[in-house]
């Protein structure tokens, strides 16, 4: 991969998506209108004892809430952290391996106890540094870690 196109690509797996926008509003602010048979599933009329709606209702009220992550926030890259990535891009061959450097480097993040954390970042003492490179070996250049 070209440097630059590396670079590119480390921005845009890190770079925080913008704000979801809320079911039933359009990019433009409008409400949507909403169907007046969109909960009524297919087939659902004819069931004399609802069974199917029930599971169907009782799923979409499972669906609406999803598990919470432990620190959703620790999957937001920093600037310093983007920047390290971007620099690692010579150890890095394919975009897949890229990609497969960001995920793994997120979950390493993610995995970092609450206490630990603050030496972790670069606000502390920015031992994500010692672990983007090693990751970079890694996961660039496996025959060579050893």
């Amino acid at each position: 991969m070209v440097a630059d196109r590396y670079r590119d690509l480390i921005d845009g797996l890190t770079t925080p998506p913008s704000q979801p926008s809320e079911p039933g509003i359009t990019s433009d602010g409008e409400t949507e209108p909403e169907s007046e048979d969109a909960d009524e599933p297919d087939g659902a009329e004819g069931d004399p004892e609802g069974s199917v709606s029930d599971v169907i209702t009782s799923l979409k009220a499972m669906s609406e809430e999803p598990p919470a992550l432990p620190r959703p926030e620790a999957l937001v890259i920093s600037d310093p952290e983007r920047k390290l990535l971007g620099k690692v891009g010579d150890l890095v061959p394919t975009p897949r391996a890229a990609k497969r450097l960001v995920n793994i480097y997120r979950m390493l993040r993610v995995s970092v106890l609450d206490d630990e954390l603050e030496a972790f970042l670069p606000s502390g003492r920015s031992e994500y540094q010692v672990v983007v490179l090693l990751l970079g070996v890694l996961v660039g250049r496996p025959s060579r870690a050893q």
